[in-house]
């Protein structure tokens, strides 16, 4: 009856789930595949990205604003969700708007973030395509901002960003 026990403990890779759970290793292959198969969400790389490529006095909006703010170094980055699930009517709601500040709780505070905001970027992870995010936004978002795919090597976290004084890279249709 001990034997499959002994077995399962002989087979632990003891140094790398030391590593894991002491959290000694910050980058990188945080978990060897060998152990578990886990996806992480990379937002290092996209922030990296726009760290070299941010001018002071960009608006910062993300999805994840802890993960962000982090890797950014900033603690102002905007909140980018447009809905929010309130525990008293058990449904999402739409944010109230925010009209004294740059924000993107609603589709038109983003609009006027954008418009008024002279550079600005958009860290989004898989929050961007379900419901905390509203179609029209998300839409505008497509639409209105430009979209760094090399940003992410892996696509975990997408990276868009608008500067007013370049005129809209065209697309090709």
């Amino acid at each position: 009856m001990l034997l499959p026990f002994f077995f399962v403990l002989a087979s632990v890779r003891w140094p790398e789930l030391k590593r894991l759970v002491l959290a000694e290793q910050l980058e990188g292959h945080v978990v060897n595949e060998n152990i578990g198969e886990f996806n992480f969400t990379n937002w290092k790389q996209p922030c990296d990205f726009v760290n070299k490529n941010r001018q002071s006095g960009d608006v910062l909006m993300s999805t994840v604003t802890n993960a962000a703010s982090y890797y950014l170094n900033e603690e102002n980055v905007l909140w980018f969700r447009q809905m929010q699930y309130n525990t008293k009517l058990k449904r999402y709601v739409p944010n109230p708007p925010e009209p004294d500040k740059y924000s993107a709780a609603t589709f038109e505070d983003l609009r006027r973030t954008v418009a008024t905001a002279p550079r600005g970027w958009l860290l989004a992870d898989y929050y961007m395509d379900n419901v905390f995010v509203d179609d029209p936004s998300r839409m505008f978002v497509y639409e209105n901002l430009q979209y760094y795919p090399e940003a992410s090597s892996d696509g975990s976290v997408k990276v868009f960003g608008w500067d007013r004084s370049k005129p809209k890279p065209q697309t090709k249709t």
